[in-house]
């Protein structure tokens, strides 16, 4: 890996000449900063464009470093920055460490649907945002920004085809209505595909499909200058089918029980915004999910025949139903009197309601095994607020406060806990020096917190019921410089995190016997210390040539543990490779022809707490050629063109009746191999 990272930098370093120069504006962030004044951030812009074959969320995810996704579903749905964040769900108490907004939607733990197409942007904020979204965003926030109404009338058609059955269709259109200052968006997609893993006990080849469809409306009424409305919908059906794991850690399962990972999404938000004055403005913020899911699994990836004629068949089906609505109201504004050096202040309150309901059912050689029926309400309500300064031409501070209360009831077939409350103070310090034109720096303290909550199952352990509130104090510093008259773009970011009582998902095999009884749980260690360095450099090599570099190190180290796992003292957390590295060389020809070449490196990392095994440290390369012609763009792709083996996600346990000594093995979980097609988009003039 080090060799190979040397002669990536080596090839590319010489070819630096000018770098582009664009803002880009960041729409999580309070007050729609700049990415250049956004510590943290990494904004992707219209992610489909350089690969039209990059069609979800985790494709694109490789170009954001000291980011990982845990591969435990058929699309990533759980997420860890900084190696912060969760790598599953199986019972029913959500509780993230990573937020996840679509177009102000919160999808926070649920989110599949997350297919590029009329996606504007993608934004990444790294660190703590407790400030402005809360207990959900203790390591940071993923928002997906779709395209917005334009004031012209456009419809666009893309089509897809490629090996292991893909094909894709999507259709994009937008209206514009002048005279009542309205305008229209949709993007709607439907792709399937086999899913690369072939079931030889009904030979079948699309026992792990997936078939996805997913539209997005948005609508936006702009009478005036003063006043806004917009309205964003989001449609999803996903049917995939999950069957990905086989205990010879191979692409060819034996599995007699075909399992599903679906999920039906509606959801939408409201915006409206009012300006008051000239110094005083609202925006009140709607949104409501309703998501119903199914996940299920064969527990032993067998059958009879392969387990020659031993009884052993497990398997698992959890339906979820997850219901939120959330509201948002922030008054904001750039002077308040006699406060003559404030720059910009806001003020806003929150209130969130979740409720989700779990039925599961798991059977042992035809028997039920467990059933557990359990319902959750969590109702969250917070005021935040934000005062920057300019202290002086050069330097402007800013700080932010959030105090925020949550309260949850649980139920089950077993348990009932009712009005467990807890609250929480969130903050901000940040100081920001610009030494000249195109040269900042910047310093902020941050602290950040997550809430406790229960473990929920029939067979957890009554000492491990609860556990404690996550607090993370952070320190950044970093800078942003723009080089050879303002062509090189260069964001370089330092942190240092301190997570006290530290919450890990670890896991158990209560009987070595029964692969069922490997149950997980959240448990709070001493404290953990996550530090590292995120690093962005944008080039144009050319006219027509332009390259992007980032580099990610991350050291994410327990400390104090105070655990059962002792061995865990000063080992690295789980999910938090110490180096990514993604880079891109772009070429586009005035005559219509491009080119894309995409380069990710990774090093090897801890699947879990709960033990020491580990995913190897990968590499990958994607490739894409095409040709743009008046209203037609043809494009082929190759995603992981040199069809490396990686893993996403991982298992140690026994799963074999015919071994005596029930030895545990480590089982994988691999990510897509090489995949190839053809896109053809078509704009109607």
């Amino acid at each position: 890996m080090s060799r190979l990272f040397s002669l990536f930098i080596a090839i590319i370093t010489p070819l630096v000449l000018v770098a582009q120069d664009e803002e880009v504006v960041v729409y999580a962030s309070l007050d729609d900063q700049r990415e250049s004044q956004s510590m943290g951030a990494t904004v992707l812009v219209n992610p489909q464009e350089k690969n039209p074959g990059y069609i979800h969320f985790q494709d694109i995810s490789r170009q954001l470093v000291n980011f990982n996704f845990s591969g435990e579903g058929s699309r990533s749905r759980y997420f860890q920055i900084r190696g912060i964040g969760e790598r599953e769900q199986y019972e029913g108490a959500p509780n993230a460490s990573v937020g996840f907004i679509v177009d102000e939607i919160d999808l926070t733990g649920i989110a599949m649907a997350t297919n590029l197409y009329g996606v504007e942007q993608v934004e990444l904020l790294r660190g703590s945002q407790s400030t402005i979204n809360g207990s959900n965003a203790l390591a940071g926030i993923v928002y997906f920004k779709s395209d917005a109404p334009a004031e012209e009338f456009a419809l666009n058609t893309q089509l897809q085809a490629g090996n292991d059955q893909l094909v894709s269709y999507g259709l994009k259109t937008n209206l514009f209505f002048p005279n009542n200052s309205l305008g229209i968006r949709l993007a709607t997609q439907n792709m399937s595909q086999n899913g690369f893993m072939d079931n030889q006990y009904y030979e079948r080849e699309d026992t792990n499909e997936r078939d996805e469809s997913i539209t997005r409306v948005n609508l936006s009424y702009d009478p005036s200058d003063r006043y806004s409305l917009y309205l964003n919908i989001i449609n999803a059906n996903l049917d995939n089918g999950y069957d990905a794991w086989s205990n010879e850690n191979i692409r060819v399962t034996q599995s007699d029980f075909l399992g599903r990972d679906t999920q039906a999404l509606l959801g939408f938000s409201v915006v409206n915004t009012v300006q008051l004055s000239p110094f005083i403005s609202t925006k009140l913020t709607y949104a409501n999910a309703d998501s119903d899911m199914l996940i299920s699994y064969d527990g032993d990836w067998g059958n009879d025949s392969y387990w020659g004629g031993t009884l052993y068949d497990f398997t698992s089906t959890t339906n979820r139903n997850r219901k939120q609505d959330s509201l948002d109201l922030l008054f904001h504004g750039n002077q308040l009197q006699g406060l003559g050096s404030l720059t910009y202040w806001a003020l806003g309150f929150y209130f969130k309601d979740v409720y989700e309901d779990n039925e599961i059912e798991e059977f042992y050689n035809g028997e039920t095994y467990k059933s557990l029926d359990s319902e959750f309400k969590a109702t969250h309500q917070a005021a935040y607020g934000s005062l920057s300064f300019s202290l002086s031409s050069l330097l402007q501070l800013e700080l932010g406060l959030r105090a925020e209360g949550y309260e949850f009831n649980y139920y089950d077939n077993n348990l009932s806990l009712e009005g467990l409350d807890k609250s929480n103070v969130g903050g901000l310090i940040k100081l920001t020096y610009d030494l000249s034109d195109g040269h900042s720096l910047f310093a902020i303290l941050n602290k950040g917190y997550k809430f406790g909550g229960v473990n929920i199952g029939v067979d957890v352990p009554q000492s491990l019921r609860t556990y404690g509130d996550e607090e993370l104090l952070g320190l950044e510093l970093g800078s942003i410089n723009y080089l050879a008259g303002g062509r090189i773009r260069q964001k370089t970011n330092l942190f240092v995190s301190r997570r006290k009582n530290q919450q890990i998902s670890t896991s158990y095999q209560l009987d070595p016997l029964d692969p069922l009884s490997f149950i997980y749980i959240t448990d709070n260690a001493s404290e953990g210390l996550n530090s590292g360095i995120e690093t962005e450099w944008t080039f144009v090599i050319s006219e027509h040539l332009s390259s992007v570099i980032s580099l990610g190190l991350l050291d994410a180290a327990f400390e104090n543990y105070n655990g059962d796992r002792q061995e865990l003292e000063g080992r690295q957390q789980s999910y938090a490779p110490k180096m990514q590295l993604s880079s891109s060389l772009s070429y586009v020809h005035p005559q219509g022809y491009f080119g894309n070449l995409m380069f990710f490196a990774q090093s090897d990392y801890y699947f879990d707490d709960s033990h020491d095994q580990k995913a190897d440290a990968y590499w990958l390369v994607d490739l894409t050629f095409g040709y743009n012609k008046e209203s037609a763009t043809y494009t082929f792709w190759i995603k992981n063109a040199l069809d490396m083996e990686y893993a996403t996600r991982g298992f140690y346990f026994a799963n074999d009746p015919n071994d005596a000594s029930w030895t545990p093995h480590l089982f994988k979980r691999f990510g897509d191999p090489r995949q190839f097609g053809f896109t053809v988009d078509y704009v109607f003039q």
